[in-house]
């Protein structure tokens, strides 16, 4: 049994024993074989839509395993590994921001969408080419998906930090009001906001990993991975 089943063991195990008995979930081995990819068309297809219709399930299979610290902490290719797999199983757009903040300064350690650098946004691979840059009081990166974009910004307020989520348009760069965005943390939704201005702004978070979902009145549109280490 490889180190990436193992982690999926544990997690569901204690995700498992914190839920109502009476709800109906599928089991340990059927989640397994699902973020393995060794379920049948029709199984896969099934479990699928449960996830999509379970709150739960859908936290656990998209987030929290993530953003749960296990008991030995995963390498970072786990995690990659892992954040590719549930994007390809459930269809769900992902962006990340990982920064460390030392002295004055905070410094992108990796980002999947464009640097906000002076004036303009620098792709993420050009960023990387680059060999990083220190900023000293906010790092801000964006990302297309589908049909919208997402810019994030975290900012540093003395001890703590406020992340600003701005949601738009993606063809016409237009605030689309309504959207849900929340911020979750160890699979615990923290604040939710459905902002008329498409701009969540969540102040005094504490340095650690965080997730942030965004979704229409009908449909998840994507979700964002923030961590910010000390």
């Amino acid at each position: 049994m490889d180190t990436a089943e193992l982690l999926i063991r544990e997690v569901y195990r204690q995700w498992r024993s914190r839920q109502d008995a009476s709800a109906v979930h599928p089991d340990e081995e059927k989640f397994v074989s699902f973020i393995d990819g060794l379920l049948s068309p029709a199984e896969e297809q099934k479990m699928k839509a449960h996830i999509l219709s379970c709150p739960s399930c859908a936290r656990l299979a998209h987030c929290h395993l993530v953003t749960q610290p296990p008991a030995l902490e995963p390498s970072s290719e786990l995690l990659d590994k892992t954040r590719r797999l549930l994007a390809q199983r459930l269809g769900i757009s992902t962006m990340e921001l990982v920064v460390s903040v030392k002295d004055a300064f905070m410094r992108i350690i990796s980002a999947s969408g464009d640097v906000l650098v002076g004036q303009e946004f620098v792709p993420a691979a050009v960023f990387r080419a680059r060999q990083g840059q220190a900023f000293r009081d906010e790092v801000t990166v964006l990302k297309d998906f589908a049909d919208i974009r997402v810019e994030l910004k975290a900012e540093r307020k003395g001890a703590l930090f406020a992340i600003t989520v701005t949601v738009k348009d993606k063809n016409t760069q237009q605030s689309l009001p309504g959207m849900s965005i929340g911020l979750l943390r160890d699979g615990r939704e923290l604040e939710s906001y459905s902002p008329e201005s498409g701009k969540a702004v969540f102040e005094q978070v504490t340095a650690g990993r965080y997730s942030i979902e965004i979704a229409s009145p009908r449909e998840k549109r994507a979700t964002v991975f923030v961590e910010i280490r000390m």
